[in-house]
């Protein structure tokens, strides 16, 4: 063996985990099999070495390092032009760097349809160790392409169309320049990175206006359906105020039909009143309507739980009824779900008014892991939209310079907020 294979053979390594690194830049290492993640970087190195070895002509090498890439990006989940974009980027950065080590080295011509049969042992340490810095630099910055969602087909057309347009003029330019035009090179290849450079952080600054715009969108949606849920209740107590304010006239009506003998007029005036009332039992009975109604609403189909309210607030909060119904609504609705799955099945609530505090606490009982990567996982069949619940009592939260909190253990979730009110 060589010492150029020799040297491909130990270096390919640091190039396979550079790949490695590069592609997590664009991909969440959650929910996947670790073993045929593994597996398929293993089966790269062993074929790039392979190819390497055999078939050294660089149509081939370019071929199969895009046809591998774009292979190993579907170990993640994500869309289809999710995969496509990750590999059009991990494959021009290094082809990138391969092409202006070339030209340093002066490797002027490149004929991608001939054996290479000259091979710099340097050239090959300087593309995998200036790969592996690139890929460590990038990994460490915080972006959000990752957790992008859709974005218009248009704008990915235009994104994945400008590397793939600089691999094509770098090879058309690199086989038609001359020798003597070495600095011209250079201050192409240079301009052509940072035009790229700047196509993906524009990708990814518009990745972050979708993620905040369906984030804003997911969270007025959500504001709108406690409000409307708000005015469900509202009008359900009004109802039953109503009925409570009149029930002197009802009894009347019902002593005269049962004096008459009308029973079936009787039976159905009653039905009717019992009819506008909810048959179930209230839990909560603070005296707060807001924090009643929700507290009250949430749980009026959950049964067969050990459940301990110990509610201790004033009748009138400084806090907006909106705001109150966004809070608690979201964290008895991630309970009570939590609850229902749960073997347990405990749930307790905590409100205490302390010296212009509110303090709210809940704690539940779950059944399945919370935490994964350091992250909260949904138990939910539909994850989009997850997180938002407690980013919305996080906002509420925020608002009123107060604080969220959230511990988990012995499968107890607990979540605490307090609001200065």
């Amino acid at each position: 063996m060589s010492l150029v294979h020799s040297v491909f053979l130990v270096s390919n390594i640091l190039g396979t985990f550079s790949i490695f690194k590069l592609i997590s830049i664009f991909f969440e290492r959650e929910n996947i099999y670790k073993c045929v993640e593994v597996l398929s970087y293993v089966i790269y190195y062993i074929l790039s070495v392979l190819i390497f070895t055999f078939f050294p002509v660089p149509v081939v090498l370019l071929s199969f390092n895009i046809i591998s890439i774009f292979a190993i990006t579907l170990n993640y989940s994500g869309t289809l032009k999710r995969h496509i974009t990750a590999t059009v980027y991990v494959y021009l950065i290094i082809f990138g760097i391969e092409i202006m080590v070339m030209s340093l080295f002066e490797y002027k011509k490149i004929f991608i349809f001939k054996v290479q049969e000259l091979h710099s042992v340097y050239l090959i340490i300087c593309v995998k160790v200036l790969v592996y810095i690139v890929a460590l630099i990038l990994s460490e910055r915080k972006f959000n392409i990752k957790k992008s969602g859709e974005i218009s087909p248009l704008y990915w057309i235009g994104v994945v169309s400008i590397p793939v347009a600089s691999l094509v003029v770098m090879i058309l330019f690199l086989n038609i320049a001359t020798g003597s035009e070495q600095l011209h090179i250079l201050i192409v290849l240079l301009s052509i990175a940072i035009i790229n450079i700047v196509s993906f952080q524009l990708y990814n600054h518009v990745v972050s206006i979708m993620q905040e715009k369906n984030k804003k969108l997911l969270l007025q949606k959500q504001d709108e359906a406690y409000l409307q849920q708000l005015k469900m209740i509202q009008a359900n107590n009004e109802n039953i105020s109503l009925i409570r304010h009149d029930i002197q006239n009802h009894l009347f009506m019902l002593k005269s039909l049962y004096e008459k003998g009308e029973i079936d007029s009787y039976r159905d005036y009653l039905d009717t009143l019992l009819s506008k009332i909810d048959k179930k039992e209230e839990v909560c009975k603070s005296g707060n309507l807001v924090v009643d109604s929700i507290i009250n609403y949430k749980l009026r189909n959950i049964n067969d739980i050990n459940l301990y309210i110990d509610v201790c607030i004033p009748k009138k909060l400084e806090i907006s009824d909106v705001d109150m119904t966004v809070a608690l609504g979201n964290l008895l609705d991630n309970a009570v779900r939590a609850v229902k799955e749960s073997d347990r099945k405990e749930l307790k609530i905590n409100l205490k008014y302390k010296k212009g505090r509110l303090i709210l606490q809940i704690e539940n009982s779950y059944k399945n892991i919370v935490k994964s990567q350091g992250k909260l996982q949904t138990t939910k069949k539909e994850k989009q939209g997850h997180g938002i619940g407690l980013e919305s009592v996080r906002e509420v939260a925020e608002r009123y310079n107060g604080i969220m909190q959230i511990d988990y253990e012995d499968n107890l979730f607990v979540v605490l907020v307090i609001l200065y009110c």
